[in-house]
């Protein structure tokens, strides 16, 4: 410990001595001065290195954990579809559609499937609705005909809500947060498919 100290202050001592005139080539820097400088710079960028590595190491983790983690998220979110379609649709899910929009974020897209073909003009949606009650995954379908004319935005209803709880949430939600999402389901999807056609 007491050779730290001495080595650290002896690089500061020899920093504080260099002048700018010395810095510009005209030294008087002593060879011995020149390598306890060049040990104290060494050391200091030896553990500025081994903490940018660790850095490095935790972010390469994080980022692979995500990648991984992301089909198993996409696979829960259809299964929660699937289960609310169950209810009042003759539709199941097919296979995720990747969205072209801010929105991924906020929302899953999933082709639809009715009598084991997929459909090519419906969609099954499932979005975070926020409610008075909080946060709220909503089932939304969306189809539309082989011109793109009489696109309806059809709400199912809510992910794992049931009795009471349900019918506030929806009585709550319905004139502001659905309608509003009906209105920007159209615009998600065409997106997508014109950047699908491109």
């Amino acid at each position: 410990m007491e050779n730290k100290n001495h080595d650290l202050k002896q690089s500061q001592q020899i920093m504080d001595s260099i002048t700018t005139d010395e810095i510009d080539g005209n030294s008087s820097i002593t060879e011995e001065q020149k390598k306890i400088l060049s040990a104290f710079y060494k050391k200091h960028l030896i553990n500025y290195g081994i903490f940018a590595g660790i850095i490095i190491v935790l972010l390469a983790f994080l980022i692979t954990f995500t990648l991984l983690s992301r089909n198993s998220w996409r696979e829960g979110l259809k299964k929660q579809v699937e289960k609310v379609l169950s209810n009042s649709t003759e539709y199941t899910c097919g296979s995720w559609v990747k969205l072209n929009s801010l929105a991924t974020s906020q929302c899953s897209v999933y082709e639809l499937v009715k009598d084991g073909k997929t459909v090519p003009s419906a969609y099954g949606i499932i979005l975070r609705v926020t409610t008075m009650y909080g946060p709220v995954p909503a089932v939304f379908t969306y189809e539309f005909d082989e011109n793109k004319n009489n696109a309806s935005v059809n709400f199912i209803d809510f992910v794992e809500t049931s009795g009471p709880l349900n019918e506030k949430i929806k009585a709550s939600a319905l004139k502001n947060q659905i309608a509003y999402w009906k209105n920007k389901i159209p615009y998600l999807i065409e997106c997508t498919q014109d950047n699908q056609a491109d």
